[in-house]
């Protein structure tokens, strides 16, 4: 339906069936409702009926009113807990044969992906880690295992009507099958932190082609933008670049500053520069800045992008 979001999912068609049907029974019980009401108001109003009559209820002339719409209200709920059984056993029971795994990680403020390398197995030291970016091939049943680190998130792709909560400690599995290629956007639909805001990513959907040049050169075309790379690892969720507090210390000032840290449960003072920065950025709660908490988690940035940081960092006096 043209008023519904794009859906790009084999079982979406579904979910948008389930949508109508509801809006449009409600819709229509909604208007019944309202339409007795006016008319009970204007048809008995005080000029036409003006001695209130006492009633029992107890006749099937009064009880009917009240039975009736209770019987329709019935047979519509069993009508739609038929249709979303059905569906529901489609998408949440019923997974088909996988042709392809991927394990999605939810963190403040980020999605990690986890994809299998070039011998198609999940689990093995080939994997291919992304931060906020999904790549999966067109028209193949991919199988998702779902977890969160600390917090619940939300995982959601609103063009494969695709949600599911994400919660520490469990692993979820699910599946979806895209039919069109192309780039379209994860949220976090769980409010999980300062950062919430900016936990987006990408599904990217290739052909079969286009897949098998991602999985021989992952790093192919990726940016040394430090404003992408910030986008891309949502930095902006912790640390500001205006000097206001997040839930980290703010990027602008930082470099040449002393900082009072904690590093193994040593409290000590100790310059920014680019070892620190480096060493922030690869191992982040090896040196916990006083007053913020041990919140950053450890992501796959390459050597290239941490230099684009660093630089960065340095300009922002």
């Amino acid at each position: 339906m043209s008023f519904l979001p794009e859906n790009i999912s084999t079982f979406g068609d579904r979910i948008d069936s389930l949508t109508i049907l509801i809006t449009v029974l409600g819709l229509i019980s909604l208007a019944i409702a309202e339409f007795v009401l006016i008319y009970s108001v204007v048809r008995f109003r005080k000029s036409k009926s003006p001695h209130a009559q006492y009633i029992v209820g107890n006749k099937w002339k009064e009880a009917k009113w009240v039975v009736i719409p209770v019987l329709i209200v019935i047979a519509m709920d069993i009508f739609i807990d038929i249709e979303t059984t059905s569906a529901w056993n489609l998408i949440k029971i019923e997974s088909p044969a996988s042709d392809y795994s991927v394990r999605v990680i939810g963190q403040q403020f980020s999605w990690q992906f986890v994809h299998p390398g070039k011998d198609g197995k999940l689990g093995t030291p080939d994997d291919i880690t992304t931060t906020n970016d999904l790549h999966v091939p067109i028209n193949k049943n991919v199988i998702f295992y779902l977890q969160a680190k600390e917090v619940i998130h939300g995982f959601s792709i609103p063009v494969l009507r695709l949600k599911q909560d994400a919660l520490p400690g469990r692993t979820w599995q699910g599946w979806f099958n895209a039919t069109k290629a192309g780039s379209y956007e994860i949220m976090c639909t769980e409010i999980c932190g300062a950062g919430h805001t900016v936990m987006r990513a990408t599904l990217i959907v290739h052909t079969q082609e286009d897949f098998d040049k991602w999985v021989e050169n992952p790093n192919a075309g990726v940016s040394l933008d430090p404003n992408e790379i910030m986008k891309k690892y949502a930095c902006a969720g912790c640390h500001s670049i205006d000097g206001s507090r997040l839930v980290g210390p703010s990027y602008k000032g930082l470099f040449g500053k002393i900082e009072n840290v904690t590093s193994a449960g040593a409290v000590r003072d100790v310059k920014v520069d680019d070892e620190y920065l480096r060493r922030s950025i690869q191992d982040p709660n090896a040196d916990v800045v006083t007053g913020f908490p041990a919140a950053m988690p450890k992501m796959p940035v390459t050597d290239p992008e941490i230099e684009a940081i660093i630089k960065y960092i340095k300009e922002l006096k």
